[in-house]
């Protein structure tokens, strides 16, 4: 990516970028919008930055998400709250993980931070929250399915079986993850 097109992507100035990039400017306060321009983590740039979210921002907490408990859409009123990670952009949405199936990588009470809807190729063999056509929604592994228009969806822990051959609607990487 081009300086101009990240200062662009990252609200910053060009002058800026090149500032970074040649040393002369040190700044750290940039660093989450030029990671969500490049969508990378912020540790990714500088791994000695240390996240400090303001204790007053907060993003929508949309309810619970399956991971092995069935969930119909995002349960909860829509009006919940939850701290937003250092990054946040102003998509940022928070989940709470109920059911087990992604465990040990999250266990029930998590909370997961996404903030782009992809289509589910995007995410092949990624943890992603995803949405079936029937309403429910996960956290799971996307998979390839028998057609290219069908996802099979696996979960970490090995006593949930395979989901097989789901009509996806979309895929959500997860962006944060902030554990009970």
């Amino acid at each position: 990516m081009s300086q101009a097109a990240l200062a662009k992507a990252a609200g910053v100035s060009q002058q800026l970028i090149s500032q970074i990039e040649n040393g002369v400017n040190e700044s750290t306060t940039e660093l989450p919008a030029l990671a969500r321009a490049l969508k990378v983590g912020v540790d990714e740039i500088d791994p000695d930055y240390v996240l400090s979210a303001d204790d007053d921002a907060r993003v929508p907490l949309k309810g619970n998400i399956g991971a092995g408990a069935e969930v119909l859409a995002i349960e909860g009123d829509g009006d919940d709250t939850a701290p937003a990670p250092a990054d946040a952009g102003p998509n940022t949405v928070a989940v709470r993980v109920k059911g087990d199936s992604m465990f040990p990588a999250y266990e029930p009470g998590t909370l997961l931070y996404y903030s782009r809807l992809m289509p589910p190729g995007d995410m092949l063999n990624k943890r992603a929250v995803v949405q079936l056509a029937d309403g429910r929604i996960f956290v799971k592994i996307v998979q390839q399915g028998s057609t290219s228009n069908l996802w099979s969806l696996a979960s970490l822990n090995p006593y949930f079986p395979l989901m097989e051959d789901q009509v996806v609607e979309w895929a959500a990487p997860i962006d944060w993850i902030k554990p009970k």
